[in-house]
């Protein structure tokens, strides 16, 4: 991951001396970020011919760095073409001033975490010259953690004693890597404690001494969100 990074830095450095005064891309985008998850994760990109001439473009795919079991391909024209095919085969015709918006990147994961780096070079076969070269980036990350999940790894034990008259103690389960807290309100929303928890299996001993006598909610609440909640009694 640290060379992916560092690739990525040095890309991005000299990404945009690459752009043609006649050849552009009106929505070049940045980074595109996917789940690695997913299926596939698709990118169009619109090309311009802002010269005065006519053009005759193919494209050149050219793979920078690319996580183990990815795998990228495109479309261009009225061609899509596979992974082991990096030039086009038939050219795509632009006059002056006109666009096309044919062109697809596509990048499947495979469940591969990380960054894949592609330039792809446009260039006009009609001898003018005109080229440009679009570096884009694939950041593919983890899919966010199911509440089904947070539940099942973060989660309050039975409050002891119940109901509680000074003291009250509660095993819970946090995992690690959030923020955890456990909130209790009264009946009527009213939240009359907060406490901070840490990550693990620990063990929870608090004083009920300034409640007032009634029916409690102890929530336990991770990165904001309400994962859990115990029934609380209070003489």
């Amino acid at each position: 991951m640290k060379k992916s990074y560092l690739i990525l830095m040095i890309f991005a450095s000299f990404s945009l001396t690459s752009i043609s005064q006649n050849i552009s891309s009106s929505n070049y985008p940045d980074t595109i970020i996917g789940k690695y998850t997913e299926g596939i994760i698709d990118e169009h990109l619109i090309i311009t011919n802002t010269g005065s001439a006519s053009m005759s473009m193919h494209v050149y795919r050219n793979t920078i760095d690319m996580p183990g079991n990815t795998v990228n391909y495109y479309c261009w024209g009225p061609n899509c073409f596979p992974p082991t095919t990096s030039l086009s085969t038939d050219p795509v015709f632009l006059g002056s001033g006109k666009s096309d918006s044919s062109f697809v990147a596509y990048l499947e994961p495979n469940q591969e975490e990380g960054i894949t780096l592609v330039e792809f070079s446009f260039f006009d076969e009609l001898g003018s010259g005109d080229s440009l070269k679009l570096n884009l980036v694939f950041k593919t990350v983890p899919p966010p953690i199911s509440v089904w999940e947070l539940e099942k790894q973060n989660n309050l034990n039975s409050i002891y004693p119940n109901p509680a008259k000074d003291l009250a103690f509660m095993r819970y389960d946090v995992s690690s890597g959030v923020n955890a807290n456990l909130e209790i309100y009264d009946l009527v929303g009213k939240k009359v404690k907060s406490l901070n928890l840490t990550n693990g299996s620990n063990n929870l001993l608090f004083s009920v001494n300034e409640f007032e006598s009634g029916i409690y909610l102890c929530n336990l609440v991770i990165d904001g969100k309400i994962i859990d909640t115990e029934k609380l009694v209070v003489q």
